[in-house]
């Protein structure tokens, strides 16, 4: 991991999530949802977190952000059963396995460690938790930090109902 690199931009994150996930996920992302990182890092981050989620997680799936004044929280949820404890405390670890009862792989936790480095390297985190959902959180460093500006507190993480299509979703509010 240390020939990863990043290179920090301004990116509005709802197009990002939505390019990547489409109307097949749930979202719920601003669009003045704005971070300072690298667009091509992030979906290398969402795509592995994503696809660990239709892998492994429950069938209910969802994307969510949230601005707050110095960090953009980028959520992917989903209703599985909660990792193991003793697996949430190395699954960051290369080639980590829990083993196949719990139907996880080494490419697993290569790619956590991978995302978690990526997010470290633009300043930014990423951790497990599970509140009734299992969450791998993505923070960031909202833009507003390298450039002055203020975004106000905005939490886009409540469930929604499912609708036909995330458009229709958008033309509803």
């Amino acid at each position: 991991s240390d020939h990863l690199q990043v290179s920090a931009q301004v990116i509005e994150i709802a197009p990002i999530v939505d390019a990547l996930v489409g109307g097949e996920w749930q979202s719920d992302i601003a669009g003045d949802v704005v971070a300072w990182a690298d667009p091509t890092r992030v979906r290398q981050i969402l795509r592995n977190l994503t696809a660990n989620a239709e892998r492994y997680g429950g069938p209910q799936r969802r994307v969510c952000a949230r601005a707050k004044r110095d960090e953009v929280v980028l959520e992917v949820r989903d209703n599985g059963d909660p990792l193991p404890e003793a697996f949430r405390s190395e699954m960051f670890q290369p080639y980590r396995s829990e083993g196949a009862e719990h139907g996880l792989t080494g490419s697993v936790g290569l790619g956590l460690t991978v995302s978690r480095r990526l997010a470290e390297l633009m300043g930014g985190a990423l951790d497990y938790f599970h509140d009734g959902e299992s969450t791998f959180a993505l923070r960031l460093p909202a833009a507003s930090t390298r450039h002055g500006a203020t975004s106000p507190r905005k939490d886009r993480c409540h469930l929604v109902s499912p609708s036909p299509s995330a458009a229709d979703q958008r033309a509803a509010n």
